[in-house]
This record gives structure tokens, sequence and C-alpha cells, in this order.
């Protein structure tokens, strides 16, 4: 016996949404969630970078430096360290324990870098891009490793 999957009939109410974020003004990219604290990190086709509570729908703050779509967005194990990548064909490290500063910019793929992944140890940065490459970086020294 096969189970259907549930759907919502038309007569069934949702619950209403929480919250509603709005500021960017392009479409979203990705959605990521801290590994510790009640953070969301939205990326956008607008160039930025957008923090929020997600416990109570605050705007927290925006980090601007990419200068083409973000694509995607990822925390070190810790969130310690926020790494975002993008359509400008860099990869951006901020440090979460400082202001959201960014401390390093990763250069070396030739073409929109499309996501990033942290190593479980966090010591490692994944990045992979429409170049038909995945590049590992050292995180600590910003340096390709393979």
């Amino acid at each position: 016996m096969a189970l259907a999957p549930l759907a919502l009939s038309e007569t069934e109410r949702r619950p209403p949404e929480k919250f509603t974020l709005t500021s960017h003004r392009s479409p979203i990219t990705r959605v990521v969630f801290h590994p510790v604290f009640s953070l969301l990190v939205t990326c956008s086709e607008d160039a930025t970078v957008k923090l929020w509570d997600y416990e109570t729908g605050e705007y927290e703050r925006t980090l601007k430096g990419h200068t083409n779509a973000v694509q995607d967005a990822a925390f070190d194990g810790k969130g310690n360290i926020l790494a975002t990548c993008s359509a400008d064909m860099t990869v951006k490290l901020w440090d979460t324990t400082n202001e959201y500063i960014c401390v390093r910019t990763l250069h070396g793929h030739d073409h929109n870098v499309s996501a990033v992944h942290f190593m479980p140890a966090g010591d490692v940065l994944l990045s992979c891009s429409r170049d038909q490459t995945i590049r590992a970086w050292e995180v600590a020294t910003g340096s390709v490793v393979a």
C-alpha cells in the first residue's frame, strides 16, 4: 500500500506566516540559518547579504562587498565565519564575532561561484563554480589547497 502525499485542500486553512521579511531589491537566492544563534541570512541578486533575527523578524544588518548577485552562503560549524560567494567570481569571508567585517576575499574562479561549504573541521572551505572547478581553500590563509 502506497501512501499519497498530504496536501491541503482548498477548504483547509494554513496558519498565517509569522513574519514577512522585506528589504532586498532583487530575488533572494539563498537562505541560511546560523548554527547557534537565532540568525537568518538571506542572499540576493541585488549583491547584498542581509541578516535577520528569525525569532523576532527584525532586520539586523546588510553586508555589502560583492559587486554582482550573491549565490550562496555558509557558516562554519561554530558560526564564527560566514562565507558568501557571488557571480562576481569571488568568495568572501566575514568575521561574525567582529561586526561581520569582511576579513578575506578569495579570488581564483574564472566564472560565477555557485556554492560554498565548510568541511566539518571548519579549516577548509569548498567552492564550486560555473568554470567547472571545485576549489578547496584554507580558511586561515585564503590559499587554494586543492
